[in-house]
């Protein structure tokens, strides 16, 4: 989940050996300089890889991407994802710096390397990795609804923990056919994206699998790739 401070200027948010930070301001001027400050405190005390989200970033200037670059050069670790919204209002100098930043496309890439699922192959079964992610979530099924925990998501579906004892049975036992409506998971950034194409509302999946310690494996619905 999403998290930062206040007056910060952008969010933070974790999965697994990887830090995501979105930014949602300009990063110019001092801005830029805070923030180079924070990621470079952010080195010294962790061995995560960082993550930093560009498209919901304002302004940047020539200390910004400057700063950008220093950051990717000085520490494999550090990615940057997408491009700002005002990307050809941008002086051509700062697009140049920040074009060879390489940035991924999408957050999913970044985290993976996989930019879209390969191709349907008998031989193949999985194309999507999944990646772990834990936010609390509500799970709608048949008219009732039950608090659950995200444990993974990918583009084929999630995996779905602490769901009540027998609350799935009680469900399927309304004679329904067994579709859950998956709510909450637009506070996570990436399940945001991967979910998008779905539409507002609830993402609708369906069970395929039970797991060991009450997991509960769901495939979204209209999507080939194993969950």
């Amino acid at each position: 989940m999403t998290t930062g401070r206040a007056g910060e200027g952008f969010g933070r948010c974790r999965y697994g050996a990887h830090a995501l930070w979105t930014l949602r301001g300009d990063l110019s001027g001092s801005q830029a300089r805070r923030f180079a400050e924070r990621a470079g405190l952010f080195f010294r005390s962790e061995s995560a890889a960082l993550l930093v989200d560009l498209r919901g970033a304002g302004l940047i200037d020539s200390i910004g991407a400057s700063l950008l670059r220093g950051l990717r050069e000085g520490h494999p670790g550090f990615r940057v994802i997408g491009r700002p919204a005002g990307w050809t209002d941008l002086p051509l100098a700062v697009r140049q710096v920040l074009g060879a930043l390489r940035a991924a496309p999408d957050i999913e890439t970044a985290l993976t390397g996989v930019a879209a699922p390969a191709p349907p192959d008998r031989g193949e079964k999985r194309s999507s990795p999944r990646i772990p992610v834990q936010i609390p979530v509500e799970v709608l099924c048949a008219g009732r609804i039950a608090p659950a925990s995200l444990r993974d998501i990918s583009r084929g579906g999630l995996h779905l923990a602490l769901l009540p004892e027998g609350w799935l049975g009680e469900a399927r036992k309304s004679g329904a056919a067994t579709t859950l409506g998956i709510l909450g998971l637009d506070a996570d950034p990436l399940a945001r994206e991967i979910t998008a194409r779905y539409g507002t509302g609830p993402a609708m999946a369906i069970p395929v699998r039970a797991l060991p310690g009450g997991v509960l494996g769901a495939r979204f619905t209209g999507s080939p790739t194993p969950v």
